[in-house]
């Protein structure tokens, strides 16, 4: 059994929290029903080397079986031994440093097909987690809830969060994305911006107007950034931040259970009243002239075999 792994199953047993894990069992391994961990569903198969929300830990004679959702689909209980924990973190916004990436095998089974330095190129992404593996922490890269890959720290770009006002001259050059590649119409006057996200490294910064997001070159304005430049967060667990995942994922997960029982019981009443009209068809057969007949051949020939 993964220590790690482990050691945070009985933490989460005693403090229980919904929680990720990246699966790594065997894929012809048993999946239960959600409602009873007796009952076989199926197996593992696609979800075997996947990342998936784990909604509820149980042990069972010294095995650790944990239900999990994927996509938004409660899928059942499976038990787990070398799977990866994936801790929480403070979100940033990152992006990938092509020239130094050196993609972990890790990714080949979790992402799709293609090259990782192609994908991510100059995409904005956000960090939200990571795992430690092979001696190694690797931040885990999400556009949206699309999980896009595991990084070093080392080969990103991190993008400091700030909030400064800031009046930007009329006709400084400004852009609709963060590759500085699309340039926007110039403002005619002055204007007044908050400038909320620097890239030192890339000398980018991100501002909002009037509720709309821009970028520009840090080098177009006249402010003192150096103190923001190195305010960067160290890649540790953000314990809080398993209570604010929770609260915004718990709502899901419970409508998932009430629609999964609701279905379980309206398919109960159907085989309920399928049973009770073959009954009647069968009560109403034995009565008629036919089924009458039919009943008394049955006890003739029951007579002979006695």
């Amino acid at each position: 059994m993964n220590d790690q792994l482990k050691q945070q199953l009985d933490r989460i047993l005693e403090f229980p929290h919904v929680f990720q894990v990246i699966l790594r069992e065997d894929p012809e391994q048993n999946v239960y029903e959600e409602f009873d961990v007796d009952q076989r569903k199926g197996t593992l198969g696609k979800y075997a080397s996947s990342l998936v929300t784990v909604i509820s830990v149980q042990k069972i004679n010294e095995i650790y079986y944990v239900l999990f959702k994927s996509s938004g689909e409660i899928i059942g209980w499976t038990a787990v031994s070398e799977s990866i924990y994936v801790h929480p973190k403070t979100l940033e916004s990152v992006k990938v440093d092509v020239d130094a990436l050196t993609p972990h095998p890790i990714n080949e089974a979790l992402i799709e097909a293609g090259s990782m330095a192609i994908d991510l190129r100059g995409r904005l992404l956000a960090s939200k987690a990571f795992i430690d593996v092979d001696d190694r922490r690797l931040e885990a890269l999400f556009i949206k809830d699309r999980l896009m890959g595991f990084v070093e720290s080392g080969q990103l770009h991190k993008g400091r969060a700030m909030s400064m006002a800031y009046t930007v001259p009329a006709g400084t050059p400004r852009y609709r994305d963060s590759n500085l590649s699309v340039e926007l119409p110039g403002e005619d006057t002055h204007h007044e911006v908050e400038i909320n996200l620097h890239f030192p490294e890339l000398g980018i910064l991100r501002l909002t107007y009037m509720n709309r997001q821009y970028w520009l070159e840090d080098s177009a304005i006249e402010a003192d950034l150096s103190d923001v430049a190195e305010a960067l967060p160290p890649v540790v667990e953000n314990v809080h931040k398993y209570y604010e995942d929770e609260r915004e994922k718990s709502k899901a997960i419970i409508d998932g259970l009430l629609r999964r029982q609701v279905q379980l019981e309206k398919n109960l009443d159907q085989s309920k009243e399928r049973l009770k009209r073959v009954e009647t068809l069968y009560s109403n057969l034995k009565k008629s002239k036919l089924g009458r007949l039919q009943t008394k051949i049955w006890e003739r020939r029951k007579r002979r075999v006695k």
